[in-house]
């Protein structure tokens, strides 16, 4: 059969497309040339025909992620540890800078074609393509990347909007459906997203990032869409029987700190005990509790950030006394 040539994105997305509708196509007929590929323009005060430090992390990342696309595909695990030395020469990136600009490129058609020649793990010549096309688009689409910083955007409930054409909403239609019935380009999708976002990161306020001669966004701009999502806090509260560990007197104005640790869940707490808010009987207890290691029921309030506990108050009423005290309180 003759060889098809993959020189663009709607090459590849038509190959697979045919592929998702049943099509049978050889994995040594395919060949990319000149593609999948990113040009990227990031003009800054710092961009003059070099890769400042700041950018090399993430493209050490998408290096990463090659490998394990080859590692699938070859033999069939998606760890690099696998890959031998001519393995990652056969998988590695070439980068290529542009002199005088701050123009750099980067390459995969060679890494591709050698993926698809040395594929020898059990996965069929469907798996293999849809694979190496669908890595090919997720990395170099400028609809996927569009699609990325418009998700960012109503994340964080920005005006800022990257115009999508209808070819290109189609394309992610179709994409969305691939990544969805493929786990490793699912997990090759996530990972992308993470070296976009820390691609973004790295931009300062006057850089401008184009990928594929498109613009795409500003440096100023960038940093916002990808900040953590700011997250609420949660209130909760929490009842229980605790161990008291150790009282600290003076660690707030007029109360005290203290170490519990939960009978049942063995999850250890730093609860405030504000001034006035135990009786004196209550005290007695705490110190109680103290001393002879004596369990007692709490009722406590907490603050919650993203499941971890921030903040844990005694509640007034909080401390039971149903147990006999012993004399003398100390606090």
């Amino acid at each position: 059969m003759e060889t098809i040539q993959i020189t663009n994105e709607d090459q590849a997305l038509e190959l697979l497309e045919q592929i998702k509708n049943g099509t049978s196509i050889d994995r040594h007929d395919i060949k990319f040339d000149n593609w999948p590929k990113v040009e990227i323009v990031l003009r800054g005060e710092d961009f003059d025909g070099s890769i400042p430090t700041r950018i090399m992390p993430p493209i050490l990342a998408l290096q990463k992620q090659i490998h394990q696309v080859y590692a699938t595909v070859k033999y069939g695990v998606d760890s690099d540890k696998r890959l031998s030395k001519e393995d990652r020469e056969s998988s590695e990136l070439i980068v290529t800078i542009d002199k005088g600009s701050s123009i750099f490129t980067i390459k995969l058609d060679d890494t591709l074609n050698n993926v698809i020649k040395k594929a020898i793990s059990e996965m069929t010549t469907t798996q293999v393509l849809s694979l190496v096309l669908g890595a090919g688009v997720i990395y170099s689409a400028n609809s996927m990347w569009k699609d990325y910083l418009n998700h960012q955007a109503r994340i964080h409930e920005m005006d800022i909007r990257v115009e999508v054409s209808q070819e290109e909403t189609r394309r992610l239609e179709l994409m969305q459906g691939i990544i969805n019935n493929n786990v490793t380009l699912s997990g090759f999708n996530q990972n992308m997203n993470r070296l976009r976002s820390d691609m973004l990161k790295k931009m300062q306020d006057r850089d401008q990032f184009v990928i594929n001669n498109t613009p795409v966004i500003q440096g100023n701009e960038a940093k916002q869409l990808v900040k953590p999502a700011k997250v609420e806090p949660v209130e909760d509260r929490i009842d229980g029987t605790f161990k008291i560990l150790d009282v600290a007197s003076g660690r707030i104005p007029g109360g005290y700190k203290v170490h519990v640790e939960n009978i049942d869940t063995k999850e250890k707490l730093l609860i405030s005990v504000p001034a006035d808010t135990l009786t004196d009987e209550q005290k007695t207890k705490l110190q109680d509790g103290e001393w002879n290691k004596k369990p007692l029921d709490m009722q406590i309030n907490v603050r919650k950030l993203r499941g971890q506990i921030k903040k844990a108050t005694l509640i007034k009423a909080g401390l039971d006394t149903n147990q006999t005290p012993s004399p003398k309180p100390r606090f």
